[in-house]
């Protein structure tokens, strides 16, 4: 069986493909013959095992619109003004800087955990967002919380090794 042959199988065990091999509705139809298509371009470029996890590493990385090396100097995050006072990355989404010579920070540095969800902003007054320091790789912490109160509190100490604390 090869990479084609598998992902229409699997196309039907997840139920897009009725048994007469029809779609279930266009939309899927149109993604599965997307896919179909990366995987022929894939399966063409005769990928060992290990070139095959190194392409899909970047491609997954690229196609996310994620940065594959990380950023060494702030003139490299590429700013663009957003509205009076702030600017945001044109390389990293989630970084922004308040005035042109303020410091930039990721949004995503932490990420709270509770029993039903994630979220981002403030928990116990530490936010979400924080300063960055160069050379800058996106990294997110998730960090356990309940009732609004943080529970895993030593990974804090991680998240103000790798950022400057907002």
């Amino acid at each position: 069986m090869n990479l084609i042959e598998h992902a229409k199988n699997e196309f039907k065990r997840a139920g897009w493909v009725d048994e007469n091999g029809k779609y279930t509705d266009e939309m899927q139809e149109m993604a599965c013959n997307n896919i179909l298509e990366l995987l022929q371009i894939f399966s063409n470029q005769g990928h060992s095992g290990f070139s095959a996890n190194y392409v899909l590493n970047y491609f997954d990385k690229l196609v996310k619109w994620n940065i594959i090396s990380p950023v060494k100097k702030e003139e490299d995050f590429d700013w663009e003004k957003v509205n009076d006072n702030t600017y945001q990355s044109k390389v990293i989404s989630s970084v922004f800087k308040d005035e042109e010579n303020g410091k930039p920070y990721y949004l995503e540095g932490i990420v709270w955990v509770d029993e039903d969800s994630s979220f981002t902003g403030n928990v116990e007054n530490i936010s979400s967002s924080q300063f960055i320091k160069l050379p800058f790789y996106p990294k997110t912490f998730y960090i356990k919380v309940k009732d609004n109160k943080i529970i895993e509190k030593d990974k804090l100490k991680e998240v103000f090794e790798y950022y400057e604390k907002i």
